[in-house]
């Protein structure tokens, strides 16, 4: 059994011929390697000789001066009994602003109600007509008409 055994000697002879070919392969190629990062640095052009020394400079801009509001003449005015007449709004039915979500209307309907809703600020008081305190002089607060200015300078 033992006579047919083939014996295997030691092969250390080639592992180290493979061994120096494994370690100048890698030799080599790491030369490969550091002379191409070497000269992929020189062939870099940072084009550092052809910048501008313009400088960039960001700035905030700057607010516009406002004119400063014309004054106006706020001299009390004489109360007439007409003015104290009108000073609280009349309706008919006491009907709430449709922006108020307080306060829920009692039925749902299609058509919008006759009666205007309540100022807000003034008295009201229920009458039989529906009218509100009318400001009497001074300049208006509401839009501009066709030729004036929204001042109640304006001509109608």
């Amino acid at each position: 059994m033992f006579a047919n055994l083939v014996e295997s000697a030691s092969h250390q002879k080639e592992l180290k011929r493979r061994g120096r070919f494994l370690l100048a392969t890698l030799a080599g190629y790491t030369l490969v390697v550091m002379c191409l990062g070497v000269v992929s640095i020189y062939a870099y052009d940072a084009h550092l000789e052809n910048r501008d020394l313009d400088f960039i400079v960001l700035l905030a801009p700057t607010q516009a001066e406002q004119p400063a509001p014309e004054t106006r003449n706020a001299a009390p005015r004489a109360a007439n009994n007409a003015n104290d007449r009108n000073a609280v709004a009349q309706r008919t039915e006491l009907i709430d602003r449709a922006d108020d979500p307080t306060r829920v209307p009692d039925k749902v309907s299609n058509t919008g109600s006759n009666v205007p809703p309540i100022p807000r600020g003034v008295p009201v008081a229920l009458g039989n007509a529906n009218s509100d305190p009318g400001t009497f002089g001074g300049p208006g607060t509401g839009p501009a008409n066709s030729t004036g200015t929204g001042d109640g300078t304006g001509q109608v």
